[in-house]
């Protein structure tokens, strides 16, 4: 990566920064109660099996959403922050940062244009519609599907141009971050029909 790849990525980082340090000082609101301080499921580690084999609602209600790797992040945070939402706040942040920098990267893969990129990127990363999943603790299925959506389009765009043991590896790598959206989030099915 060159000096402009890093530049490109701080500047992204910094932007998802400014636009969204105001809500980290803000209280845990409607879901956020039963999927995280309310839910004993992520207050310790020897319920991770539980997570697999139960809906998201598990500690409140029953539910048809399957987001294990959802509930994994938050007993991420709550062994980092107990039960103060700004930890989970930053952990959202970073995670839409994230997505935003993948964005940049397939943006620069497919374009070849590094300029075109990072206002794409940028444009991503303040647009308005990304709030509820940045703001909203419980919104965070959408970064964390979207970080191994871009990871497994980004993998597999490099497959197409790679023969032999290095493709079948870049394809394989693909596989596994799509299944790993798949268990963050529904709509993640659809990926394939994009491809």
């Amino acid at each position: 990566m060159d000096k402009f790849n890093y530049r490109a990525i701080i500047l992204i980082l910094l932007a998802s920064i400014i636009v969204y340090i105001n809500s980290l000082f803000n209280p845990f609101i409607w879901d956020d109660s039963a999927l995280v301080r309310d839910n004993f499921l992520i207050k310790d580690w020897r319920h991770t099996r539980k997570l697999f084999t139960t809906d998201l609602y598990y500690s409140k209600s029953r539910s048809n959403f399957y987001r294990p790797l959802q509930s994994l992040s938050y007993m991420l945070d709550y062994s980092l922050w107990r039960l103060k939402p700004f930890g989970y706040r930053l952990t959202n942040i970073i995670l839409h940062s994230t997505v935003a920098i993948l964005a940049y990267l397939l943006f620069l893969l497919v374009s070849k244009q590094k300029g075109v990129s990072l206002i794409g990127a940028l444009f991503f990363v303040i647009h308005p519609i990304h709030t509820e999943a940045v703001v909203y603790i419980s919104g965070r299925a959408d970064s964390l599907m979207g970080i191994f959506l871009l990871s497994s389009f980004i993998l597999f765009t490099k497959h197409m141009h790679q023969d032999g043991p290095k493709g079948q590896r870049l394809y394989f790598s693909s596989l596994a971050c799509f299944a790993l959206s798949l268990l963050c989030k529904e709509p993640a099915l659809i990926f394939p029909f994009a491809l």
